[in-house]
């Protein structure tokens, strides 16, 4: 798969454009798509579309750690929750996962930082995200202050319950009797 870039048919090839004209035709239209890409598969930083067009993918992990395609901890990570159970949707019952405690490494959008009245967020180092991470791996307990006061804020804040009782305060203070 190190073949590339490798350009069989000019993107977007025939079975692409068939694809993205059924896309058109029928996909809610909840996702924007930059440009007519449609990926058959992909390793590390190279994907490959359905007309065998292979190209480095520039935009791989957008909004997340991009660990490239297929990395093996990756793949092994995803295989052993779907040997658990696989299910999107934490409104249905609980697990583990949804309720887990989080560390945060990016960049705190001031909105968030206004509500919370602090940072919550570890300031990303853009020269060396990876040895970032790895050092906050080998550090964790280092940062189980913030986390504890995050998943605090959250509480706080964000719960449904927390949420509903706010409501109806709201509604009470103006006149309104649930």
């Amino acid at each position: 798969m190190r073949d590339y870039p490798k350009i069989v048919v000019p993107p977007p090839g025939p079975k692409a454009k068939a694809i993205v004209e059924r896309d058109e035709a029928w996909a809610a239209r909840a996702y924007i798509k930059e440009y007519p890409l449609v990926i058959a598969g992909g390793r590390g930083p190279m994907v490959e579309d359905v007309d065998g067009n292979r190209f480095l993918d520039f935009m791989a992990g957008i909004a997340v750690s991009s660990t490239g395609y297929n990395h093996p901890t990756v793949v092994k990570a995803v295989q052993d929750a779907a040997g658990r159970f696989l299910h999107i949707c934490g409104s249905d019952f609980y697990f583990e996962s949804m309720a887990a405690k989080c560390l945060i490494v990016g960049q705190c959008p001031a909105e968030l930082r206004d509500v919370l009245g602090y940072d919550p967020v570890i300031a990303a180092d853009p020269s060396d995200p990876a040895g970032q991470i790895r050092h906050i791996l080998a550090h964790v307990d280092d940062y189980q202050s913030v986390v504890d006061r995050n998943h605090a804020a959250v509480l706080e804040r964000g719960t449904w319950d927390v949420r509903t009782r706010q409501l109806l305060a709201e509604l009470e203070a103006r006149g309104y009797r649930p």
